[in-house]
C-alpha cells in the first residue's frame, strides 16, 4: 500500500506495509495548521489497484481563556484504519469512515 500526502499535513508510514486477505492497516497523521485535507491511499494486488482517498479537516480546538484566544496551534495525531478485503474476483479498499474531523 502507498499514500499521497498533501502538503501541511504529515504521516506515519501505512503499518502493515501489506495485508493478506482480509485486514486492516493503519495510517497516523498530524498537522499544526487547520484545513481540510485529502489522503489518498492506494492498494495493489499483482496488476490490480484500487485507490481509496480519505477526507481529513483539522479545525481549532475552541480557546479555554476566552479573553486571550490561541495564537499558537497544537499538533495533533490520530489513526485510520483501512479495510481491505481481496478475493477471487474483487478487490477493494475502503475507509472505515469517509470523513474525520480533528481538533488540534
Amino acid at each position: 500500500m502507498t499514500d499521497k500526502v498533501p502538503s501541511g499535513l504529515s504521516c506515519s508510514p501505512i503499518s502493515p506495509s501489506a495485508v493478506t486477505g482480509y485486514g486492516t492497516a493503519s495510517l497516523s497523521f498530524k498537522s499544526t495548521i487547520p484545513g481540510t485535507f485529502n489522503v489518498m491511499v492506494t492498494a495493489s494486488s499483482g496488476p490490480t489497484s484500487h485507490t481509496a482517498t480519505k477526507t481529513i479537516i483539522m479545525t481549532p480546538a475552541p480557546s479555554r481563556n476566552t479573553q486571550r484566544p490561541r495564537k499558537h496551534l497544537r499538533t495533533s495525531t490520530r489513526n485510520i484504519l483501512l479495510d481491505t478485503r481481496n478475493s477471487h474476483d474483487h478487490h477493494r479498499t475502503d475507509w472505515r469512515f469517509p470523513i474525520l474531523e480533528v481538533q488540534i
